[in-house]
C-alpha cells in the first residue's frame, strides 16, 4: 500500500513538473514562420463606385484645383464606438495662389457612417465644422485614455516663402461621447492667460510689454512656452520667453526683430506650450513610444516650398510626448521632447521648446537624371532629413518590441529612427543602407514578401521605392526587382504619387499595394492611380511580382486620372473586404466598393485591440506594471494559418498620406475558414494568444493582467512575471525531485528491510 501511495505521489509530482514548464513556455512568444505568398487564381476581383449610393458625392471641402493642391486629406475611425467607420475629409485649396490667382482657404467635413451603406453629414453636430481653414491632415487616437477616439488636425496654412509667419496652428479636438468634440488644443500645454503687446519701430519689434504674466507655466523643459507674432505684414521676428519659478511670465527678450511689420498695428503676440504647432503642417501619427500606456504624438511640417519658382524652407518637426496631468486641470498635457529624442526630421533642430526651427531660403536643384525619382533636391539635405516631411509610419522594424520611426521626406534622403527603449532615437538611414534621396511623400509598412519583418512603401515624385526589410538589419530598394519601374507601369513611373498604401484586397493572404497619383505642378502629366497586385514568385527569381490591375478593375474613371492626393482604407460596409476611399482635389471625393467576398468567397480576418484603461500618469507605482493604450495603438498582431505560415500586422494611428485607415487589422485568410492562433504583442511586453480561431469575423482581444494580478492585484511588468516563473518553476521542479529523491530512498529502504 505505501509502495502505491509513493508511485502515485511520483507521478503526480512530474506531471505537475510538465505542466509548469508547458504554461511557462505557452506564455513566451511563438517563433517568428515566413508566410507563403498567396497564388493568383483566375478570378479578378473588382470594385464598385458607390460615391452617389453612399452620399459622398455631396462632400464639398473647397475650390476645385487641378494641380496646386496637397489636400484634401482622409482619415477614418469610429468616433461614435457604432462598429463601423466615420469619414473625415480635409480641405482643399490653392497654397500657392497661382492656379486661382489669389488664396482662398477651405473647409473640412465629417460623414458619420449608417451602418447600411451610407453616410450623413456630421459636420455640424460634431463641431468639427471648420471653415476658412488650411486643415490637409487628421488622425485618429484615444490620447486620454478615456475609451473614445479623439481626432488631431494638421493645419498648413500659405506657402509664401517671403512670408515666414505663413503658417497655421494645428487643433487637437476631444471627443466628449458620441461624436461631439471640443477644441482642447490651448489646455494641452501648461500655463494660461499671458497677454502681451508688441511694440514697433521702423518695421521691427524691439520690445514686447507683458500685461498679463499668467499663471502656472513651466520654467524649463519641454512645457516651457515659445512665443509666436502673427502678423500679414512683417515675419521673421523671434523671441525668449522668461518664466519666474511661480510660473508667471515675467518677460520677453527679442533675439530678432523681423521686418515689414506695420507701426501703427503691431502684431499679435501668442504663447504656446502642447500641440499647436504653428508651422506648415502635413499630417500627424500616433504611437506609445515610450511604452508607459499613453499614445503620444508625432507632428510633421513641409515648410515653404515654391513649386513654381523652386525655392524652399525647412522647418523641423514635433514629438509631443503625453505626460499625463500635469498641472491638475482635467486635460492632459504634451510636452515637446523633440531636441531630447532627436527626431527632428533634419540636421538642425530648435533649442527652444514648442518653436519650430524655420530655415533660410534653399535653391531646389535638378539633380542627376540618372536616379528619376529624384526631381530636385536641397542643398541641406543628409541622412538625417531634409525638413520637408509629408508623411511617417511607426512601425518596429527590427523587432525587438519598440516602435521605430520612418519620416518620408521630399527633395532628399528620407530619415529612419531607431527608438533606443530610453526616450531617445538613433537616426540609422546609413547604417540601414536607405540614404537614397527621393522626392518622399507618403509612407506605409507592411511585410509584402511574408518573411516574418515589416517592408516600406515610399512613393516618390517618379519610380516608388519599394524597400525590403533584411531581418532588421539592412533594407534594400527593390522596386526595379519588383517590376516597379518597368516603363509599362506608367502609373508609377513617371507619376507624382503620393499615397502609399498596403492591403490585401483580394482577401488571398499578401498584401497589394496602392498608390494615389496627382500632378503638382502645370508641367506634370496627367497620371491615373494604380493599384498593383501581389501574385507571389511566380518565375522563381525570389522576388514577388506584382501586376498593375488598376484597369481592369473598376478604379479609373476617366482617360487623363484624377488630381487625387489623401485615400484611405477601410471596409465601410462591413462585408469582410477593405474599400478604397480617395480625395480629389478636382473633384468630389470617390468611394470604391469592394468585391472580393462577393466574387471568391475567401476568408477574412479582423482583429480589434482593446487596452487596459487607466488614469494617465507621469509616474508608475514600485511593482506596477505598465499598461498598453486603450486601443493597442503600435501593437503587433501575428495571425498563425493551420498550415503554419505566419500573417503579421501593426495597428497604426496615422499612415500613407494626410491621413489614416481602418483602426483594426485585417487579414485576407484564401481559403482557410479558421487560423491556429492569433498572437498579440502589446507593448509591455506580454505575449497574448487566442487559439483557433472562426474566419469571417471581428475578434476583440482584451489586454490581459498577469497571474499575479489575479492572485494580489498587483500587475507586474512581463519581464519580471518571466522571471517569477521561471523562478517558481525551478523552485517546484526542484521541490518535485527532492521529493522524488526522498520517497526513491523510503522504497529502498523499506526494500531493504523486507529483504532482511
Amino acid at each position: 500500500m505505501a509502495t502505491n501511495q509513493i508511485k502515485k505521489s511520483k507521478k503526480i509530482a512530474i506531471i505537475l513538473a510538465m505542466l509548469t514548464i508547458t504554461t511557462l513556455l505557452s506564455a513566451l512568444p511563438s517563433p517568428v514562420l515566413a508566410h507563403s505568398q498567396g497564388v493568383q487564381t483566375e478570378t479578378m476581383v473588382t470594385f464598385t463606385d458607390v460615391s452617389e449610393a453612399s452620399g459622398m458625392s455631396i462632400v464639398n471641402t473647397g475650390p476645385l484645383t487641378n494641380w496646386a493642391s496637397y489636400g484634401p486629406g482622409i482619415s477614418v475611425d469610429d468616433c461614435d464606438q457604432d462598429g463601423d467607420m466615420d469619414v473625415m475629409i480635409t480641405a482643399r485649396f490653392d497654397h500657392l495662389s497661382y492656379e486661382n490667382l489669389e488664396f482662398e482657404s477651405g473647409s473640412i467635413q465629417f460623414m458619420l457612417n449608417n451602418g447600411d451603406g451610407t453616410f450623413t453629414d456630421w459636420s455640424e453636430e460634431s463641431g468639427l465644422n471648420l471653415q476658412n481653414t488650411t486643415v490637409i491632415g487628421s488622425s485618429w487616437a484615444d490620447y486620454d485614455n478615456d475609451g473614445d477616439k479623439d481626432v488631431y488636425l494638421s493645419a498648413f496654412g500659405e506657402s509664401n516663402v517671403e512670408n515666414l509667419d505663413s503658417g497655421e496652428r494645428n487643433i487637437l479636438f476631444k471627443n466628449n461621447g458620441n461624436c461631439q468634440f471640443t477644441d482642447v488644443t490651448a489646455k494641452t500645454g501648461a500655463g494660461q492667460d499671458a497677454q502681451a503687446n508688441a511694440v514697433v519701430v521702423n518695421g521691427i519689434i524691439t520690445e514686447v510689454v507683458m500685461q498679463n504674466s499668467g499663471s502656472g507655466y513651466a520654467t524649463t523643459g519641454g512645457l516651457a512656452p515659445a512665443i509666436y507674432f502673427r502678423d500679414i505684414n512683417g515675419n521673421g521676428a523671434m523671441a525668449e520667453v522668461i518664466v519666474t519659478v511661480d510660473g508667471e511670465i515675467s518677460s520677453v527678450s527679442i533675439t530678432n526683430g523681423g521686418e515689414g511689420y506695420d507701426d501703427g498695428n503691431p502684431p499679435e503676440v501668442i504663447f504656446v506650450s502642447g500641440v499647436a504647432n504653428y508651422g506648415h503642417s502635413t499630417t500627424a501619427i500616433w504611437a506609445d513610444y515610450d511604452h508607459d500606456g499613453d499614445v503620444d504624438l508625432y507632428s510633421m511640417n513641409l515648410g515653404i516650398v515654391d513649386e513654381e519658382l523652386y525655392w524652399a524652407r525647412t522647418e523641423t518637426n514635433f514629438l509631443y510626448r503625453n505626460d499625463g496631468d500635469v498641472d491638475g486641470d482635467g486635460e492632459i498635457e504634451f510636452s515637446d521632447v523633440t531636441k531630447i529624442a532627436g527626431v527632428s526630421g533634419q540636421s538642425e533642430v530648435s533649442d527652444s521648446p514648442n518653436q519650430f526651427f524655420l530655415s533660410g531660403l534653399y535653391r531646389m536643384d535638378q539633380p542627376s537624371p540618372s536616379n528619376p525619382s529624384t526631381m530636385a533636391l536641397i542643398a541641406s539635405a543628409d541622412h538625417r532629413g531634409t525638413g520637408l516631411s509629408f508623411a511617417g509610419v511607426w512601425f518596429d522594424y527590427d523587432g525587438d518590441g519598440w516602435e521605430d520611426l520612418y519620416i518620408a521626406s521630399d527633395f532628399g534622403m528620407s530619415p529612419i529612427y531607431h527608438n533606443n527603449h530610453d526616450g531617445t532615437f538613433t537616426v540609422m538611414t546609413k547604417e540601414l543602407g536607405m540614404d537614397l534621396p527621393g522626392t518622399g511623400m507618403g509612407a506605409h509598412a507592411g511585410d509584402w514578401d511574408g518573411d516574418g519583418d515589416l517592408d516600406l512603401c515610399h512613393s516618390n515624385f517618379g519610380p516608388n521605392y519599394l524597400w525590403e526589410n533584411e531581418d532588421g538589419n539592412s533594407f534594400s530598394e527593390r522596386s526595379r526587382d519588383l517590376g516597379f519601374r518597368d516603363e509599362g507601369s506608367a502609373g508609377s513611373f513617371v507619376a507624382v504619387n503620393w499615397a502609399c498604401q498596403f492591403f490585401d484586397y483580394d482577401l488571398d493572404g499578401d498584401l497589394d499595394i496602392f498608390f494615389g497619383v496627382g500632378r503638382i505642378n502645370r508641367f506634370t502629366a496627367y497620371n491615373n492611380n494604380t493599384l498593383y497586385r501581389n501574385d507571389g514568385d511566380t518565375d522563381g527569381d525570389g522576388f514577388a511580382n506584382f501586376v498593375d490591375i488598376s484597369g481592369e478593375i473598376g478604379l479609373r474613371t476617366g482617360t487623363n486620372g484624377n488630381k487625387t492626393m489623401g485615400v484611405s482604407i477601410f471596409d465601410y460596409d462591413g462585408d469582410g473586404d477593405l474599400d478604397i476611399m480617395l480625395g480629389h482635389s478636382d473633384r468630389a471625393p470617390q468611394l470604391f466598393s469592394n468585391n472580393a467576398v462577393e466574387e471568391t468567397g475567401r476568408h477574412w480576418l479582423k482583429v480589434q485591440l482593446e487596452g487596459r484603461q487607466t488614469d494617465v500618469s507621469t509616474s508608475q507605482g514600485f511593482g506596477q506594471r505598465d499598461y498598453s493604450n486603450s486601443y493597442g495603438t503600435g501593437c503587433l498582431v501575428i495571425v498563425t494559418l493551420e498550415d503554419g505560415h505566419e500573417l503579421r500586422q501593426h495597428v497604426y494611428a496615422g499612415s500613407g498620406f494626410l491621413g489614416s485607415n481602418e483602426p483594426t487589422v485585417h487579414f485576407g485568410l484564401d481559403a482557410d475558414d479558421s487560423v491556429k492562433s492569433v498572437e498579440v504583442v502589446w507593448s509591455t511586453g506580454i505575449t497574448q494568444i487566442e487559439r483557433n480561431v472562426e474566419a469571417d469575423q471581428t475578434l476583440m482581444m482584451e489586454e490581459p493582467t498577469s497571474l499575479f494580478f489575479t492572485l494580489f492585484g498587483i500587475g507586474l511588468h512581463q519581464n519580471i512575471n518571466t522571471a517569477l516563473y521561471l523562478l517558481f518553476t525551478i523552485i517546484f521542479i526542484g521541490g518535485a525531485f527532492k521529493l522524488y529523491n526522498k520517497e526513491n530512498d523510503l522504497t529502498t529502504d523499506n526494500k531493504n528491510s523486507e529483504e532482511e
